[in-house]
């Protein structure tokens, strides 16, 4: 199984690696919104970023309010190793505790980030192993 996530991701870096986008580290930073209002999934996040260390906080679909999903260290990713990253990142990498959860953030055009899910679970409930992918657009 582990073998499976570590294909995934990477197969997910190789696309990343492979698209001509490419931003400041610092545009990844603020407070976003899922521009799906009746998200059943992430709603809201907080990112920071200082130098090249960057923290992901994610907030989820719950009643009566959203839930936090806690605050977690992010990978910044460059186009090339020598490229500065904190000139010329193209993605973050996220991965929640225990490794159930891996997210890639990756800028979009009109000042918005698409969010990649990848959810596993590994209790014996028989949910199947989901992704799912997401756009926030900045909070004014």
């Amino acid at each position: 199984m582990r073998r499976t996530i570590v294909a995934v991701v990477a197969f997910s870096l190789m696309i990343i690696a492979s698209s001509s986008v490419s931003a400041n580290l610092s545009q990844f930073a603020g407070k976003w919104e899922n521009v799906d209002a009746t998200t059943r999934g992430l709603t809201r996040l907080e990112i920071s970023v200082v130098g090249t260390k960057v923290k992901f906080h994610a907030y989820g679909s719950c009643e009566p309010s959203d839930c936090d999903l806690g605050e977690v260290e992010g990978t910044a990713y460059a186009p090339s190793v020598d490229s500065d990253l904190k000139e010329t990142a193209q993605a973050i990498t996220v991965s929640r505790p225990g490794g159930k959860d891996i997210m890639i953030v990756r800028p979009i055009a009109g000042d918005r980030l698409q969010v990649e899910t990848f959810t596993r679970f590994t209790d014996t409930s028989g949910r199947s192993d989901y992704t799912a992918t997401y756009i926030f657009a900045r909070q004014k």
